[in-house]
């Protein structure tokens, strides 16, 4: 009796590790194509899709893909990373995975595939340039997937400066049927320098949460933490925030650079940025949004706690002739905003009397009665503006301009 039940098991076991692959292998590619599908569509305008190819077998597979950078701003921050080299006319990434078949059993699920996937830059050449990030990643039945990145060390020119760093890790977990984004970065050092300063970050880490919902909204959860320091300085501080987002519209970021964009043109101003993409921003705006930051920085010097509410209403119903001024004036007035800071008197003290933009701003709120010194010998401020008038520590500082 035993003989048999072990010669079924045996059989069994044979069945799965033969067919079992395959079976996977079939249903995997389907699992792909949805996550090609929903995914392609949330690619900004400036990241195309042009091919996908899946050679499916019955172990393992191989897919392709190619993007194409079209926005000739961002494949120029590209080329200042990668090199001058590394991207031809038209900048393509292509994005080459080995699939190997399941089923697989780990901590966090029941996987159909293990893959791992490499990067290469088109150069124009007829030939592909390797690109120093390599992932590693599990595909689960139910499409749940996990990623886990690593960017070799490298460097960035930013013409006047130039931002480095060692390995960046992240790993990254998604969960496309209940829309479900998780990621953590962290490296174990970042450093940014100019020609008269080096900022040294000691292992920053961030922790995203991102949740949309009806197709567009999403929620957003953000922790991180760093020690920041200039590199001649051996005092650092440290700092951990929280940030809390709901109603951002997932499509929405694009109108939001081509704003950004066009208030970083030479003499441009806010006005006449508003009236030109009123339709952006009323787009950014249209939905009720709300946003909640904490900040703490701790340092030799003392510390400063900084506390942002901000609350802006559903705009979707405001007439959609209405000028630019109107429009904003409406957001401003019907939208409530709150900013508290506590500053240990030993900062202020500290830094009032440097020639650095943090002594210039603690002098310009000093010299304004914004940063006012309690009982406790703490500096406060209180910004707050709610129903079209501002206020700083209860006093009335105006309205929204008419």
């Amino acid at each position: 009796m035993i003989r048999k039940v072990l010669f079924a098991l045996s059989a069994v076991l044979i069945l799965l590790g033969l067919f079992g692959p395959l079976a996977t292998g079939l249903y995997g590619e389907r699992i792909v194509k949805e996550h090609q599908q929903k995914w392609a569509a949330l690619l900004p305008d400036w990241l195309e899709l042009v091919e996908t190819e899946l050679d499916r077998g019955w172990f393992a597979s191989t897919a392709r893909q190619r993007f194409v950078i079209t926005d000739p701003k961002r494949a120029q921050v590209l080329r200042g990373i990668l090199g001058d080299g590394v991207f031809g006319d038209q900048p393509a990434v292509i994005v080459d995975s080995h699939i190997t078949h399941g089923p697989f059993v780990n901590l966090y699920t029941v996987a159909i595939a293990q893959l791992q996937t490499a990067f290469k830059a088109d150069n124009g050449a007829e030939a592909l340039v390797d690109l120093p990030a390599v992932v590693t990643s599990t595909l689960g039945f139910t499409g749940n997937s996990r990623f886990h990145w690593l960017v070799a060390p490298g460097q960035f020119n930013t013409g006047g400066g130039q931002i480095s760093w060692q390995t960046l890790r992240m790993r990254q977990s998604i969960k496309p049927r209940s829309g479900l984004v998780e990621l953590h970065l962290d490296t174990d050092a970042l450093q940014l320098s100019s020609p008269v300063s080096q900022l040294a970050l000691v292992a920053p880490s961030i922790d995203l949460a991102a949740d949309h919902y009806d197709g567009h909204f999403v929620m957003l959860d953000g922790r991180y933490s760093t020690e920041l320091g200039f590199t001649s300085d051996a005092d650092r501080d440290r700092i951990e925030g929280v940030l809390d987002i709901d109603g951002i519209d997932v499509t929405m970021f694009d109108e939001l650079q081509r704003i950004i964009d066009a208030l970083n043109v030479p003499g441009a101003s806010f006005e006449n940025v508003a009236e030109s993409h009123l339709a952006d921003i009323r787009r950014v705006l249209a939905n009720a949004v709300t946003l909640s930051w904490q900040q703490q920085l701790d340092g030799a010097t003392g510390g400063v706690d900084t506390d942002v509410q901000l609350q802006l209403p559903d705009t979707q119903s405001l007439s959609p002739t209405m000028a630019a001024a109107a429009f904003l004036r409406t957001v401003a007035t019907l939208g409530n905003l709150s900013l508290r800071a506590d500053m240990d008197a030993a900062y202020v003290d500290a830094h009032k009397g440097e020639n650095t933009p943090t002594g210039q701003q603690v002098r310009m709120l000093l010299g304004i009665g914004a940063l006012q010194q309690a009982d406790t010998g703490q500096y406060e401020m209180l910004f707050e503006l709610s129903e079209g008038k501002a206020t700083i520590n209860g006093a009335h500082v105006g309205g929204v301009p008419q």
